[in-house]
């Protein structure tokens, strides 16, 4: 992936969704921070940025945290059931074929259908992505391990993120997680 593939993705993908203004979470990959990147994000595709601090997918990332594991079991369970028992296609040599590109997607479609509604919403919220910024609901928030975390990297956090906002909106940001920290810390 570089600028432009990612410039490209944001155009045709990211911004065929008309949903209004909306917030795209990202890693720390180099073409995710340059600038033009940053200016279609925003401009072509009315979108806000914010970058994951690198370490910490694995616990902030909802899909990581929550429901990639359930739906990776599903999509292995299917992949071994076809393995098994599946038709299958056989090269000159008398090896199997891999399986077509439209049975993957069917198997990805019914994998994502084994993983209920409940979780993906409760993963938002565990990783206190939709969470009340008054703090009445960060109980919910799966691990205070992730304070230690979120304290370790909150430097290079902000560093990250003053390329993207208004300083006063960091500002904003930075005291209400502070305020959460704080008080996870406490309990």
């Amino acid at each position: 992936m570089n600028e432009d593939l990612t410039k490209d993705w944001l155009r045709r993908c990211w911004g065929t969704l008309n949903l209004g203004r909306r917030l795209l979470v990202w890693d720390p990959y180099k073409c995710h921070l340059t600038d033009g990147v940053r200016y279609v994000a925003n401009k072509s595709t009315n979108s806000d940025m914010a970058i994951i601090p690198g370490g910490l997918t694995g616990h902030i990332q909802p899909a990581d945290v929550c429901w990639n594991k359930p739906f990776k079991e599903a999509y292995k369970e299917l992949y071994g059931e076809w393995t098994a028992t599946g038709e299958k296609s056989y090269t000159q040599a008398g090896n199997i074929c891999a399986p077509s590109k439209f049975q993957c997607l069917q198997w990805v479609k019914k994998a994502w259908e084994s993983v209920s509604q409940d979780i993906v919403i409760k993963s938002f919220r565990c990783c206190g992505i939709s969470v009340k910024v008054d703090g009445t609901e960060d109980k919910e928030i799966h691990s205070n391990k992730m304070v230690g975390l979120l304290l370790k990297h909150l430097w290079r956090f902000l560093s990250v993120q003053l390329l993207f906002w208004q300083p006063t909106r960091v500002a904003v940001r930075v005291m209400t997680l502070l305020k959460t920290l704080m008080r996870m810390k406490v309990n």
